[in-house]
């Protein structure tokens, strides 16, 4: 802490040659260190003696809050963009996910002359052909140079319809109860899968891949549900509307089977589209504490074990 007499020879110090003399609120950052310790240290600064910092920040801060209150005063009104203020007190739009509709993939305008039924085998037969993927050799050398990538033609999807008692129940579970486990009964043993449903989409991922990278795992299958057709009134004038439900189901062929796809979805419609999965799935989500995985293996469970007993099999 320097002396106040130490304090009063500086501020009569000489200025040196070229440069701005120190006034008073205005110090310069070398200085600003210590002299606003040591003027504030002076009880009874002497006349013309260097502000603190403090003291400069204050008046600083009251000049410029009492010149932008002037500014403001003075500035024209704005004038507000009623199309902006209708848009900002709208209900927000809801959040962008993947949710699409079955109009997002068919012009069903174009297929008023046929039936539900009808455009249910079109669609089922559209999806059962196969789509190019590249494919890139591994020939298990680390060190050899990267192959070519090829095109291959595989199935890697399926469709079908559903019954709009099968379709209701579907999306009211799934809605109400978003998780679940499904098994995948292999030669060599069960593989569980985990399921996790928004709106009209479902994902199942394998549960081993799901604890190992969370958010991050990536689904080995898919599947979609539309209503679009529920209400369907196309067709021939003498024929009873019937509506109906499709899906659609894409998978990865490097992970899983057509059979193994085909066994799932399966499994999916019988945990969320009959009444006995309904009371499994309850069971699941809302007191998952007390759940005991024999509720969907098990011998008396949901799907019972099959593996050793000839049962069916997914491979």
């Amino acid at each position: 802490m320097l002396p106040r007499q130490a304090l009063s020879l500086l501020s009569r110090a000489p200025i040196a040659p070229r440069a701005a003399p120190l006034a008073a609120g205005r110090l310069r950052p070398i200085a600003s260190r210590w002299l606003s310790s040591a003027s504030s240290s002076a009880t009874q600064p002497e006349k013309g003696a260097l502000f603190s910092l403090d003291d400069y920040a204050k008046e600083s801060s009251d000049r410029y809050k009492s010149k932008y209150a002037e500014l403001l005063a003075k500035a024209p009104p704005k004038k507000e963009d009623p199309a902006k203020a209708a848009a900002a007190s709208a209900t927000p739009p809801p959040p962008k996910i993947f949710n699409r509709k079955l109009t997002d993939i068919l012009d069903l305008d174009a297929l008023k002359s046929l039936s539900a039924s009808e455009i249910a085998a079109l669609w089922a037969e559209h999806l059962a052909k196969p789509v190019e993927v590249t494919a890139t050799p591994d020939d298990g050398d680390f060190f050899a140079p990267p192959a070519t990538p090829t095109k291959e033609l595989v199935q890697a999807r399926m469709g079908g319809g559903l019954d709009p008692a099968t379709y209701e129940r579907l999306m009211k579970n799934a809605s109400r109860y978003p998780h679940f486990l499904i098994p995948l009964f292999r030669k060599e043993g069960i593989e569980l899968f985990f399921a996790q449903a928004q709106y009209n989409r479902m994902a199942l991922t394998t549960l081993l891949e799901y604890r190992t990278r969370g958010s991050e795992a990536q689904p080995a299958l898919v599947a979609e549900v539309f209503g679009d057709l529920i209400n369907w009134t196309g067709g021939e004038a003498n024929a009873t509307p019937s509506g109906l439900g499709l899906y659609r189901v894409d998978f990865e062929p490097k992970r899983i089977t057509l059979g193994a796809a085909q066994s799932l979805f399966a499994s999916v419609l019988k945990a969320f589209g009959t009444p006995e999965g309904e009371q499994v799935l309850r069971r699941f989500c809302e007191a998952p504490q007390d759940f005991n995985i024999d509720e969907i293996i098990g011998k008396d469970g949901l799907f019972p074990n099959d593996i050793g007993t000839g049962g069916p099999s997914a491979e």
